[in-house]
């Protein structure tokens, strides 16, 4: 029995091209020739720095969250899961705009 490999016609088409066969994400290609180069890797490092902190940040706010449930009663917790995350979510993702906007501003040093 022979397996046959289901793909849509732009994988068949991207593959047949030569494109990768692995799923692996890949940074963004920055040309040799490009001028500024070094800017452009300055900007994406620290963009990427950010965004680490912003998901830490993130992640650590809900787990604080997920744990008042255990000390605020029934109702509470229920509104404390359901209402409160979004505007955290909403400032959080605010910050995260403005501060990514000054990193472009300041060429990413």
């Amino acid at each position: 029995m022979t397996r046959t490999r289901v793909m849509s016609p732009q994988t068949r088409l991207a593959l047949r091209r030569g494109g990768r066969r692995d799923n692996r994400a890949r940074m963004p290609l920055i040309y040799p020739d490009v001028p500024d180069r070094g800017r452009a890797l300055r900007l994406m490092r620290a963009q990427r720095r950010l965004a680490f902190r912003v998901a830490a940040c993130l992640a650590l706010l809900l787990g604080v969250l997920v744990a008042g449930t255990s000390v605020v009663p029934a109702p509470w917790s229920f509104a404390l899961l359901l209402v409160v995350p979004y505007p955290v979510l909403l400032l959080l993702s605010a910050r995260g705009v403005a501060l990514a906007e000054d990193i472009d501003r300041r060429g990413g040093s």
